[in-house]
């Protein structure tokens, strides 16, 4: 499971929190997501964080603002990191109509050493699977494949083998 640190903003008496995703160009990010207090969890020092995946819904509102709050479905941190002065991709096989909201992450101020993928995702199920592939300089990494987030953290990977050769062994 991943711990994600997340800010706060104190308005009017009221404390609201958030979580910015991604570092484009010079240090912008993708975009923000405001949380619900209901969903913070603290730590043995008393620092707050959210822990992914989770069950919640994200919404976005009128003005394009996204809002995770507790829900029914299953909310996960994907991320794919890419090879020196390279990218990533990231593709989601099921479920079909998960919805996704990607970020990059620029390993230089313009990207020139390399731009990483992630996306946040909710889904009804308790499981995503996924396809990925990654360009640059991997040492010896595999360069694509294939992996499955599970609801209590854990993660699968296959890598370097295309599925329809797997099907084809029974």
């Amino acid at each position: 499971m991943g711990k994600l640190n997340i800010e706060k903003k104190e308005f009017d008496g009221n404390m609201f929190y958030f979580k910015d995703f991604g570092s484009e160009i010079h240090g912008r990010t993708s975009f923000r997501i405001w949380i619900s207090s209901k969903l913070i969890q603290k730590d043995e020092e008393g620092r707050e964080y959210i822990e992914l995946p989770c069950k919640g819904q994200i919404i976005k509102t009128e003005k394009g603002t996204l809002v995770l709050k507790p829900g029914t479905n299953y909310i996960f941190d994907i991320y794919v990191a890419c090879g020196y002065r390279g990218e990533s991709y990231i593709e989601i096989i099921e479920p079909s109509d998960a919805k996704s909201f990607e970020y990059l992450i620029y390993h230089s101020p313009k990207g020139n050493l390399g731009v990483s993928t992630g996306m946040l995702v909710e889904a009804n199920s308790d499981k995503i699977k996924i396809s990925w592939k990654k360009t640059g300089r991997l040492y010896g990494e595999p360069a694509e494949g294939y992996s499955v987030y599970y609801a209590d953290g854990s993660v699968e990977n296959i890598s370097d083998v295309a599925l329809k050769d797997l099907q084809q062994i029974d």
